[in-house]
């Protein structure tokens, strides 16, 4: 599995030092663990969610950048008010 977006590992272990979100750190983890080459299927086991999922967030974060996980945690939020 790979990313399509020009980031570093020092980028993203930058984000993540600030990040205090539980759910945005485990996004900017899987996308640190894709950068260091690991498979899908063991991103999916370390971090604990579905492939699916880990697939969603690679293409928002291919398509936005950091941005795009963040924009994730913001649509998830509504969803959650509007029940």
């Amino acid at each position: 599995m790979s990313i399509e977006r020009e980031i570093t590992q020092e980028e993203l272990t930058r984000a993540l030092r600030r990040e205090t979100s539980h759910k945005l750190r485990k996004r900017l983890k899987a996308m640190r663990l894709i950068l260091n080459g690991n498979s899908s299927r063991a991103i999916c086991s370390r971090v604990g969610i579905k492939r699916a999922q880990l697939f969603q967030w690679v293409h928002s974060f291919e398509t936005k950048g950091l941005a795009g996980l963040l924009d994730l945690k913001r649509s998830e939020e509504r969803r959650v008010g509007k029940e």
